[in-house]
């Protein structure tokens, strides 16, 4: 993908569009994998997703669900699915159905696909691809994604075989691959840096790209920015950058949700001037809606 704001990762197409507390929506895409996390704007380039996982109930994350979904049927698509916390499952199909009463003509919001996740789910977004939810550390019930991949190789004993002969094989009932599941994205949507200390969820940190916000990135002379970062369910910049070692398996880091009083050249000259080298060369910044909105 060519427009500019789509990163191209580990073979993943990412567009960011996020701006701390005014809206959050990033869009997956690869092969036949179209999702979004969150859904605070329904941006142009979400649309196509017919995946959405909610991490939490504040405005800036899921108040344009309606909108993505009506904006999906005006185009001939089919109706997406929405994975929330099972606590949020009435209150978005209630709110849906309110916009339907106002707008009657838009009939899919009276029937909204809009599916609960528990912790211990595991959701098939595509042929190769599935989602976990982990819990995350906000100011309300929150919890972030982990997109795994399903890769198959065949069996050392096999691979000696033509294709007329492994077809023959499949065609037995032969176990012929072995599968194994990679943890290829993780996103945290809004949470502390507490996230990371005590007992991640196991995967959390072997990801190749980890989408983490870093609402937070100055500093305030003779304030505690670190505490009033936790305070506010947010983390801040020098958290990452304390803790660095944390992340020396993960390949890239995309940091969003970058509070609205930072302008995008502050933000990339804060963070880049800033930065060890370690984390450097594998950090990037979501900052497209900083420069469209």
């Amino acid at each position: 993908m060519e427009e500019a704001g789509w990163s191209k990762l580990c073979g993943y197409s990412i567009y960011p569009w996020s701006i701390g507390g005014v809206f959050t929506t990033v869009v997956i895409m690869k092969d036949d994998l179209k999702l979004a996390f969150d859904m605070g704007d329904c941006c142009r380039q979400s649309i196509p997703c017919n995946h959405v996982f909610i991490s939490h109930g504040h405005m800036d994350h899921i108040s344009s669900i309606p909108q993505h979904s009506s904006r999906r049927e005006l185009f001939g698509m089919k109706k997406a699915s929405y994975y929330v916390p099972d606590h949020l499952l009435d209150l978005v199909k209630e709110v849906a159905s309110t916009f339907h009463q106002i707008n009657v003509t838009d009939k899919i919001l009276d029937n909204l696909d809009v599916r609960p996740v528990t912790l211990q789910d595991k959701i098939k977004v595509a042929r190769a691809y599935f989602v976990c939810p982990f819990p995350t550390v906000h100011r309300v019930p929150s919890q972030g994604y982990i997109l795994y991949r399903r890769q198959r190789t065949m069996k050392d004993e096999y691979k000696h075989l033509e294709g007329p002969e492994i077809a023959l094989k499949a065609k037995e009932r032969v176990e012929l691959y072995n599968y194994t599941e990679i943890p290829d994205i993780a996103y945290t949507g809004d949470t502390t840096f507490e996230l990371f200390l005590k007992s991640p969820h196991p995967d959390l940190l072997k990801v190749k790209i980890l989408i983490v916000e870093t609402t937070y990135i100055d500093e305030e002379p003779g304030k505690d920015i670190i505490r009033q970062a936790r305070d506010r369910g947010h983390i801040h910049l020098a958290e990452i950058i304390d803790n660095a070692h944390l992340f020396e398996n993960v390949q890239h880091i995309l940091l969003m949700h970058f509070s609205d009083k930072y302008s995008e050249n502050e933000i990339t000259d804060k963070v880049f001037s800033i930065l060890p080298e370690s984390l450097k060369k594998k950090v990037l910044v979501a900052t497209i809606a900083k420069r469209l909105y």
